[in-house]
């Protein structure tokens, strides 16, 4: 594995997105939100899990109200990308701004504004594309929301739980709030997008393979059974089946069609006589690697038991545990490169797979879910460029359970 001095992941991703005009660059400046997002928030999990377990639990309460008696119908998408954005934002910046919906919708343009400015340049020569950005209603946005988050941000830091904020401030020496405002949503986008996708797959595909709910409904139970509360981090960590289930779901709905992107940063020649010269852009096929028999036996078909035979055990140290850390949800393998490899995966991933595993686990305890009358299947993904997406049309029955 080349060092990340001369494979960049972050180089890959301000040029696939034209980040330089948009300010995401800033990430190329140090590590700072790399380190933060696999030090301080992954240490923070067991503070902060129950915290956001709550407020699973709330938001799922306001948005699926009345249906004791009956079911309703609602979007996938709608509903795991409010669950998803208030829960993050709440890890984020504390409960004092993360359910100010002027804040929610600023930090969700910003996702936009990136997409478009990057959009736009594309269509016009590469000499023209400084002279035009800053001229664009979209990066005027940026910068606009630039100037909203550094007057709401510190205004008053919200120092009631341990936020992704306060590590930015305590890392920042001197403080620069232009700094911490350039990165913040960034960070925040990647989350979401990567929270929200897989959430989201992985609650359809609940649907569309039935006959595992009720041994991942159990298994649940089984790990709230000597604590009546919010979840905590070493009970998800005991979701074995649940995160083999994940895991399955990713490989079959890859969040990307093509992975691991990088930059060479230096020209470089590999163990094989690869040459890569300076600057190539090189990816991994992720999605036809996830279902290559040559990597896993009968591929195309859905396996919740695929990886549960080595699923974490919530740290007992047992012999196999290096086996079991090897094939989690947060693990590569051969044919998974959609985290990255080796030292180069995806730095929040222990953070995203617990608050993925507090809302799935909240909604098989809490709801039957399925799909809606005369839906057998789910609807195919849509392919984006390499971006694989579910279907924004599907829709999902809950029930609330007696």
């Amino acid at each position: 594995m080349q060092p990340a001095t001369r494979l960049s992941a972050s180089e890959a991703l301000v040029e696939s997105i034209l980040g330089r005009y948009s300010g995401v660059d800033m990430i190329l400046k140090d590590r700072q939100s790399n380190d933060i997002a696999r030090g301080q928030l992954t240490k923070s999990l067991p503070a902060i899990l129950p915290i956001l377990s709550a407020k699973v639990d709330a938001i799922l309460s306001e948005k699926l109200p009345y249906i004791h008696t009956d079911h309703v119908q609602m979007s996938a998408q709608k509903l795991v990308s409010d669950l998803v954005l208030r829960t993050t934002l709440l890890s984020f910046v504390g409960p004092s701004i993360s359910e100010d919906v002027d804040f929610q919708h600023a930090v969700q343009g910003y996702s936009r504004h990136v997409r478009d400015t990057a959009l736009l340049l594309l269509l016009v020569p590469r000499f023209a594309r400084p002279l035009l950005a800053p001229i664009l209603p979209s990066t005027f946005g940026i910068r606009a929301l630039h100037g909203y988050l550094r007057r709401r941000l510190f205004a008053e830091v919200d120092r009631s739980m341990p936020t992704v904020l306060q590590h930015y401030i305590a890392t920042s020496k001197p403080l620069d709030e232009k700094d911490i405002v350039a990165k913040f949503p960034v960070l925040v986008s990647g989350a979401l997008h990567t929270m929200t996708q897989g959430t989201v797959q992985a609650l359809i595909d609940l649907c569309a393979y039935p006959q595992y709910i009720s041994d991942l409904r159990q298994e649940a139970l089984r790990c709230l059974d000597t604590h009546n509360g919010p979840w905590q981090l070493c009970q998800i960590n005991e979701l074995v089946l649940l995160d083999s289930f994940m895991k399955e779901s990713q490989r079959h709905n890859p969040p990307n069609y093509l992975s691991f992107n990088r930059i060479a940063t230096r020209s470089l020649t590999l163990s094989d006589g690869t040459h890569i010269p300076k600057g190539q852009f090189i990816s991994m096929p992720a999605g036809p690697m996830a279902l290559d028999a040559d990597f896993y036996p009968e591929p195309e078909r859905f396996d919740m038991h695929r990886f549960a035979a080595a699923a974490p055990s919530g740290g007992d140290g047992d012999g196999d545990g290096t086996e079991r850390r090897e094939r989690e949800f947060v693990a590569t393998e051969r044919g998974n490169v959609h985290w990255g490899s080796g030292r180069f995966t995806c730095p929040g991933r222990w953070y995203a797979s617990a608050v993925m595993k507090v809302i799935l686990a909240q909604i098989l305890l809490k709801y039957d879910v399925g799909f809606p009358e005369g839906q057998t299947g789910r609807l195919p993904n849509v392919y984006l460029d390499i971006v694989v997406e579910p279907n924004p049309r599907q829709q999902i029955v809950f029930k609330l359970r007696e």
